[in-house]
């Protein structure tokens, strides 16, 4: 169901007595949920005997996940289909723990067979990496799909999240993000409710089988570069690019400033207007003045001795203009670093001009700004 087309079937084949005894037992369960969950599932509705719930928590990368799945029923027994060659030590915790691995029965999966008709199974995994059962993979605009099914159908006809007989009287699906993460968009094959708080989306189904899921979600950071992006459009000696968790404007000293002042001129006042209104309102914002190794002579020298005075009062000019623009002082943070971090090498007028530059780091609330 969750691995490799993995699912729950209860077993058979056991005798008269046992499949008796199997079916008391349904019938306890049954009765005994339908009492508690009558309000849930009213007269009429779906049963309360078999369900399912399978949570994934994404890593901070985007694609490795720990997944836990859990199944409850009133079957006696019970047989969770796993792709061929997995071992028990793939997985971290697996309920109840006497279990029998058996790799001979199905030519094409190996079964877990539970002596309960309820268990519960974690475990890593490399999504982008899988070739068999969900996976995650990456769009050019950054983008990530999970998918749960891989689109193997089993012998019997059944595909995705499955159970046989019957269908699943509840299924839950939750996805869990990082915090740097944001979903996209979501859907399912069944109808059933979508639920979003914070970081977490869940699907609730009832009565439902052949389960398959697309959840497309992205680093936060990549809506916010996109929208600053878009409103800097066109504007020349500016770049906006990601660094990691964060988005870095990088923008050129002719935008803001005229030759060795650090007073900003209206047009730049403009650009920087423009990146505080389209930044996420809890980003902290980190600005950074970067010179060229040219030291200072002249007139100026009396204002600026030296490039980190230069530096560090462009760093300034762009806190203040950016909380003009309405971004919370305690939000802001100003560095310089003179014609330490150069980006390209001072070796020509042109590499020049390119380390004269304001660099704004727009990270996560409470993170640290992301660096080469």
């Amino acid at each position: 169901m969750h691995e490799g087309g993995c699912e729950h079937q209860p077993r058979a084949g056991r005798g008269p007595a046992r499949r008796r005894a199997a079916g008391r037992a349904r019938g306890v369960i049954r009765v005994a949920l339908g009492v508690v969950l009558l309000a849930a599932f009213p007269t009429g509705g779906a049963g309360a005997g078999q369900s399912s719930e399978w949570l994934l928590f994404i890593g901070a990368d985007g694609h490795t996940a720990v997944q836990y799945d859990t199944m409850r029923t009133g079957y006696s027994s019970f047989d969770r289909y796993v792709p061929k060659g997995t071992k028990p030590e793939d997985y971290l915790y697996i309920f109840p723990n006497e279990f029998r691995l058996d790799t001979t029965a199905d030519s094409r999966s190996d079964i877990i067979r539970f002596p309960s008709g309820s268990f519960a199974l974690l475990s890593e995994a490399d999504l982008e990496r899988r070739k068999k059962g969900p996976s995650v993979t990456v769009e050019p605009d950054g983008t990530h799909v999970l998918r749960s099914w891989d689109g193997r159908k089993e012998a019997n006809g059944h595909f995705g999240a499955w159970i046989h007989p019957g269908n699943f009287d509840r299924y839950a699906f939750a996805v869990v993000l990082p915090e740097t993460f944001e979903f996209v968009d979501w859907q399912a094959n069944r109808d059933g409710a979508w639920v979003k708080r914070r970081n977490t989306l869940a699907f609730f189904g009832k009565n439902v089988n052949d389960l398959v899921f697309t959840v497309r979600y992205r680093r936060r950071s990549r809506g916010e570069m996109d929208a600053i992006r878009t409103a800097l459009a066109g504007t020349e000696g500016v770049e906006v690019e990601e660094a990691g968790d964060a988005v870095r404007v990088v923008l050129a000293d002719t935008i803001l400033f005229a030759s060795g002042s650090a007073e900003i001129e209206p047009g730049g006042r403009a650009v920087i207007a423009r990146i505080a209104q389209n930044r996420r309102p809890e980003a902290r914002i980190v600005v950074e003045g970067h010179t060229d190794d040219v030291p200072i002579r002249g007139a100026l020298a009396a204002r600026f001795p030296s490039n980190w005075e230069l530096s560090a009062a462009r760093a300034l000019a762009v806190v203040h203009e950016l909380s003009r623009a309405g971004v919370p002082e305690e939000q802001l943070e100003a560095r310089a670093f003179a014609a330490t971090r150069p980006r390209v090498p001072n070796t020509s007028a042109a590499n020049r001009a390119r380390n004269r530059r304001i660099e704004i780091l727009l990270t996560r609330s409470g993170g640290g700004p992301a660096t080469d």
